[in-house]
């Protein structure tokens, strides 16, 4: 409308007077591309780049991508597009509206002898952009992870750096997993490691887990979820990406040796067992005497006596027993006989 002349800024000045119609810092003769008659329009909204604060629509303001000279914008790539101009101006595949990144890998869970299993998932979070972000906060909540008949503890938060962790985590009823406040600088990136035992109580197969982060940029709140890295070939940005851990079954195995010397093997009677079943064991000796009781047993047998036999410490051979499982997946009692060997060096 020639009666009211555009004034995209505001400023008082109408455009077809003003030599930076939309105030970004960027003239509009540098914006306006090789031919003034058919302004560039980079993301294709119908607002030419003269008058768009965003050119290529990324989330960073064009002010921000120009440089300190706008007469000259940068082109950190130098392929020939200013920055305020290239959705990917670091040319390194990761677009330059994703300012926070997170992915995630888990360890392979490690069976413990008393059927539970532990893991440790350690989360990478980086700022792809120059300038610092705050307010950074990653949350886990674990029950989603570990449902019902699992369940679970975490056992250890561990960071060396940036990625403060928060007192009281433990992905239940606190989920936050980093203490308020934290700022990563541009370019830089952490990590965080948590250490979870698992009790499977009788359920085997995949179980997923997913961090969702949070951080507050120079232009808004960005939110993003963790990407398995290994799972994804090694891609670090765009949607998020489940990490996936197996918990095999765990299955009933009694050891038929136990030689008490203290060069950790075998020191211990190990009974594997699902963490949900109770175990009670009876030990006797070849004349069929008791020589060991217990009626809830923890992997804790080294060769002693509980009933007084040679000073307590039965003397190498072969022992009988009698174990008696209850609970988890055993309906009434599941009784299992057989021998084992002590032996003394």
């Amino acid at each position: 409308n020639g009666n009211s002349p555009l004034d995209t800024d505001g400023d008082g000045t109408p455009d077809y007077r003003d030599l930076d119609s939309d105030n970004d810092g960027i003239p509009d003769s540098v914006e306006r591309g090789p031919n003034g008659n058919s302004p560039l329009d980079t993301d294709g909204d119908g607002t030419p780049d003269f008058r768009d604060l965003d050119s290529d629509n990324d989330g960073i303001p064009d002010i921000d991508e120009r440089g300190p000279n706008p007469a000259t914008p940068i082109d950190s790539d130098n392929d020939g597009i200013p920055d305020f101009r290239d959705i990917d101006s670091n040319n390194n595949g990761i677009p330059d509206g994703e300012t926070l990144l997170i992915w995630k890998t888990a360890t392979k869970p490690v069976l413990a002898t008393d059927g539970t299993y532990t893991l440790n998932y350690t989360i990478t979070v980086r700022n792809e952009r120059p300038e610092p972000i705050t307010n950074v906060q990653i949350r886990e909540d674990l029950t989603r992870t570990f449902g019902s008949p699992i369940t679970f503890q975490v056992l250890d938060v561990r960071s060396n750096g940036i990625l403060t962790k928060a007192a009281g985590f433990d992905g239940r009823s606190n989920i936050n997993l980093l203490a308020a406040g934290v700022t990563i600088n541009g370019r830089q990136q952490d990590s965080i490691i948590i250490t979870v035992r698992v009790s499977p109580n009788g359920f085997s197969g995949d179980v997923n887990n997913t961090a969702e982060g949070t951080a507050t940029t120079r232009w808004s709140t960005v939110t993003r979820q963790s990407i398995d890295i290994t799972r994804s070939g090694g891609r670090v940005h765009g949607a998020g990406l489940p990490t996936i851990s197996n918990l095999p079954i765990v299955n009933m195995f009694l050891a038929d040796v136990l030689t008490p010397n203290n060069d950790g093997k075998n020191d211990k009677w190990i009974i594997l067992r699902p963490s949900n079943v109770k175990v009670a064991v009876t030990i006797f000796n070849r004349w069929g005497q008791v020589v060991y009781k217990n009626a809830d047993y923890r992997n804790d047998w080294d060769g002693r006596s509980t009933n007084g036999f040679s000073g307590n410490m039965l003397p190498g051979g072969t022992y009988y027993y009698i174990v008696e499982l209850t609970g988890g997946n055993i309906t009434g009692k599941d009784v299992r006989k057989g021998y084992i060997t002590l032996i003394r060096d």
